[in-house]
């Protein structure tokens, strides 16, 4: 049984249609685990798995000191990095990875804030990332951030970028960062949009025109992922 597991560090960011999408990739052999960060402790890597899963929040990335959990789960990163586990980090888990592995983050970064329907670019390396060989060179992905990766990491690749945002994924050996989220849906990208001040009704209508292109991209992002860590599983 292959077993991936969710870290969520905030209660209104969950896994949501991704945890479908990764199992119907391999129906009957994925065990998927959820640890919520805001009423449990960051797990230890030996109860994580065969990969990890780093969702979004409202927390940044650089409050090392503040966030209680964040030291912890760089320890964990630096567990699974040595131990080559596949980790798959998600806005705000973009931002963590980015900065575990030695990039940069800024807090409310200057003109690259995006909410809503996005089109993604994908680069040469991101056209050969095994993640995204199930997508167009461009894409419609959901976004809603305020906060950047401005620079990535010495030694990763730049595997995709926006118009507003040039850093919305990286990879550096097993760990892949995507700032934008495969998982959220119309109603969830909704409620964000809300919560930060926006006029009810805007966001998830748009979001939902544009919903069959999303869930395309998605699903095939969360298959993927599936894929590679059931291929590592089988190959250790």
């Amino acid at each position: 049984m292959t077993i991936i597991t969710a870290i969520q560090p905030d209660p209104t960011a969950p896994l949501a249609r991704f945890a479908p999408w990764l199992e119907e990739s391999e129906p009957g052999t994925l065990e998927l685990r959820v640890v919520p960060l805001f009423s449990e402790p960051v797990p230890r890597i030996a109860d994580c798995g065969d990969a990890i899963i780093l969702l979004g929040g409202s927390t940044n990335a650089l409050s090392h000191d503040e966030t209680p959990w964040m030291r912890p789960l760089h320890s964990l990163l630096a567990d699974a990095r040595s131990a080559g586990l596949p980790v798959l980090g998600i806005c705000l888990g973009h931002q963590i990875l980015a900065d575990f592995l030695g990039g940069d983050v800024e807090v409310e970064a200057e003109g690259m804030a995006e909410e809503g329907a996005v089109e993604i670019a994908l680069t040469d390396a991101g056209m050969a990332e095994p993640l995204f060989r199930g997508l167009d060179q461009t894409f419609l992905a959901a976004e809603s951030h305020f906060d950047a990766v401005v620079r990535i990491p010495k030694g990763a690749e730049l595997l995709a970028s926006s118009a507003k945002c040039p850093v919305q994924s990286f990879r550096m050996g097993s760990f892949i960062g995507m700032q934008f989220h495969p998982e959220a849906t119309p109603e969830i990208m909704e409620n964000w949009a809300v919560e930060y001040g926006g006029e009810p009704g805007v966001v998830g209508g748009e979001m939902r025109r544009v919903d069959e292109a999303i869930v395309a991209s998605g699903r095939s992002i969360a298959r993927a992922f599936a894929g590679e860590v059931a291929r590592r599983r089988a190959a250790s």
